[in-house]
């Protein structure tokens, strides 16, 4: 009595959504470096107070770290290291299922 697991749709989105995530970020990233520079400034915070937020400059950041400059990158937001490091869980954790439930499955 050898049951498999009987996986959702929605548990399927999830999963391929999140082995999507770091490379479209990163894809994303390498496709706007240039433009980012150029781009208005859309930070509410920034544009009512004058201040800057955690996340000003996690546009640029991401780009300068798709770009393969880290420093950069860290300089303008350091808050890209958590977020590149957690889109790196959720997209190994993703991977990791969604291969595990094909095998499971035998028919991918």
């Amino acid at each position: 009595m050898d049951e498999k697991p009987h996986y959702t749709p929605t548990q399927w989105v999830v999963r391929i959504v999140g082995v999507l995530l770091l490379p479209g970020a990163l894809l994303f990233g390498r496709l706007f470096a240039g433009q980012v520079n150029a781009a208005p400034v859309i930070c509410l915070w920034r544009r009512f107070f004058g201040w800057h937020c955690f996340g000003c400059g996690m546009t640029r950041a991401l780009c300068l770290f798709a770009s393969g400059q880290w420093s950069a990158s860290i300089r303008t937001n350091w808050l890209i290291v958590p977020v590149v490091a957690a889109a790196l869980v959720i997209f190994s954790g993703s991977l990791v299922w969604l291969i595990r439930a094909c095998n499971e499955k035998g028919q991918c």
